[in-house]
């Protein structure tokens, strides 16, 4: 089961990076939604991304060079996403060349494999920072603070299910 399990987020996090770095397969004008939906987009926040499993963050450089990051400190706000940066060097680096990011969330028990685009901006000394060093202290003790935050408002949510709805937009 554990195998299996580790097979499906294997392949969840190859089809992410792919559909990162080549586009979206079929993201134009589809289920009538238009991109930037904010309602729309919290409420598949809300529902799909409960703040204790861990997200997957895909990332790319100004050239194309794609990355993807397990994330596990972050707090979700409306349509943003705000990450702790414990320990992002190469994120923090493609962030800074291409603010355009991807976060891919699934649940196989549930059905479903999101993934939410957005544009990502870091944010050090803000209200967002000390939110995000509060859950890190919560959880890690009072040493451990995040460097900074990445804040995510997310534009387009994607269906990743390998299924016939593969690549459409749901919000």
């Amino acid at each position: 089961m554990k195998k299996s399990i580790t097979a499906i987020i294997g392949i969840a996090v190859v089809i992410g990076l792919v559909i990162l770095t080549a586009g979206c397969v079929g993201s134009q004008g589809q289920s009538g939604v238009q991109p930037g939906d904010e309602t729309e987009i919290a409420k598949l926040i809300e529902d799909h991304i409960p703040q204790e499993q861990v997200i997957m963050l895909g990332t790319a450089s100004a050239s194309g060079v794609p990355n993807i990051s397990p994330i596990g400190t972050f707090i979700t706000a409306k349509n943003r996403i705000i990450l702790g940066n414990l320990h992002m060097s190469k994120t923090l680096a493609n962030i800074q060349e291409n603010p355009q990011v991807t976060i891919l969330v699934m649940n196989t028990d549930k059905g479903y494999c999101l993934q939410f685009k957005g544009t990502a901006e870091i944010k050090t000394n803000s209200d967002e920072h000390k939110l995000i060093n509060e859950l890190v202290e919560e959880r890690l003790g009072d040493t451990a603070q995040a460097k900074n935050v990445v804040v995510i408002t997310i534009t387009e949510v994607y269906n990743s299910m390998p299924d016939s709805n593969a690549g459409q937009r749901t919000a």
